[in-house]
C-alpha cells in the first residue's frame, strides 16, 4: 500500500511540474513573439509573408477577440476581472481531467489557460493586447488580427470539442464496443 501511495505522489508531482513547464512555454512563446513584433513593426504597419494571404500586422487591441468591445470604456476592467475567474474555472477542470485520465481534454485546457494568461498579461501590463498575425483571402481579413495566445485559445477550444464529441465516455459520436452492441441489440 505504501508503494502505491508513493507512486501516486510521484505522479502528482510530475503532473504539476510538467503542467507548470508547459504553461511557461506557452506564455513565453506568446510574450516573446509579441515583444518581437512590437519592436519590428509600427502600429498598423504590414510585413508581407505570403502576398494576399499572410501578413504580420502590428496592432493593439483594447477589446476581446477580433476587436469586439474595443470602443467600450468598461472592456478593460471587465476582462481584467473575468479572466482570472475563467482561468480558475479551467484550472479546476484541468485537475479533474488529470484525475479522470482525459489526456486530450488536459491538452485543450492547458492551451486555453496559456492563451488566456498570455493575453491577460498584456491587458494588465499595457492596457491592450498586442496582435500581429493577419490572414487574408481575396483581400478580406478572415480572422481579424490575432496573436499566438489567440491561436492557443482556438486550438484548445477545438481540442475540447473533439474530446466532448468523440473521446469522452459520454461522447456524442463515440464508437460503441462490440459488447455494448450485443447487450443493446
Amino acid at each position: 500500500m505504501q508503494g502505491t501511495r508513493a507512486d501516486r505522489r510521484k505522479r502528482i508531482i510530475l503532473f504539476a511540474v510538467l503542467s507548470v513547464l508547459l504553461l511557461a512555454v506557452l506564455i513565453a512563446a506568446d510574450q516573446l513573439t509579441k515583444l518581437y513584433f512590437t519592436q519590428l513593426l509600427r502600429d498598423g504597419e504590414d510585413s508581407v509573408v505570403i502576398d494576399k494571404f499572410f501578413y504580420f500586422t502590428y496592432t493593439l487591441n483594447t477589446g476581446s477577440a477580433y476587436g469586439l468591445f474595443s470602443d467600450k470604456p468598461w472592456a478593460r476592467t471587465f476582462f481584467l476581472i473575468i479572466t482570472p475567474v475563467a482561468i480558475a474555472f479551467f484550472t479546476f477542470f484541468y485537475i479533474y481531467a488529470f484525475k479522470k485520465g482525459h489526456k486530450l481534454l488536459m491538452v485543450a485546457l492547458m492551451l486555453i489557460i496559456g492563451g488566456a494568461l498570455g493575453n491577460y498579461i498584456d491587458r494588465a501590463a499595457f492596457g491592450a493586447v498586442t496582435d500581429f498575425i493577419c490572414l487574408e483571402i481575396g483581400g478580406n481579413r478572415i480572422f481579424g488580427i490575432f496573436n499566438l495566445a489567440d491561436v492557443f485559445l482556438s486550438a484548445g477550444v477545438i481540442c475540447a470539442v473533439v474530446h466532448l464529441l468523440f473521446t469522452d465516455e459520454n461522447a456524442l459520436f463515440k464508437r460503441k464496443k462490440q459488447d455494448d452492441k450485443e447487450v443493446s441489440g
